[in-house]
């Protein structure tokens, strides 16, 4: 015959699959009462390794980890979408913005950017420094 859970170890387990804490989802299905947060973190670390909770809150976790995830690839083809006016609405302060972000990050002025040293005197008299003035 199968092993079940108990009526608290599925709530522990469900309540973690909803994003409780391991902490919050263990007193809200024991009773924690007077217990100090060492006793419920070693019980949580039993809970948490239980071959019947497991697997649910890594299938949970791993669901959850596919939906947030945004890739580096959908963010660049997004901003290259909005640059080339491909987007819904796309404005041209928009698509500025999207040619801007994008070389930011692939850097493509950096190896166009120049720099220029300039040495020597330069010689200025009183009277033109007075008219550079106005």
């Amino acid at each position: 015959m199968a092993r079940k859970l108990t009526q608290k170890q599925e709530a522990y387990k469900n309540n973690r699959i909803k994003g409780m804490s391991r902490q919050d989802s263990y007193k809200a299905a024991y009773s924690a009462k007077g217990m100090n947060c060492n006793s419920i973190t070693k019980e949580t670390e039993l809970l948490e390794k239980h071959p019947l909770i497991a697997p649910d809150l890594l299938i949970s976790t791993n669901k959850a980890t596919e939906k947030a995830i945004v890739t580096l690839e959908m963010v660049l083809n997004g901003l290259l979408s909005e640059a080339q006016d491909k987007g819904e609405g796309c404005t041209q302060s928009a698509r500025v913005s999207a040619w801007k972000t994008l070389t930011d990050y692939t850097g493509s002025f950096d190896a166009n950017k120049q720099k220029t040293e300039l040495s020597g005197k330069v010689h200025i008299t009183h009277e033109q420094w007075l008219d550079n003035l106005k």
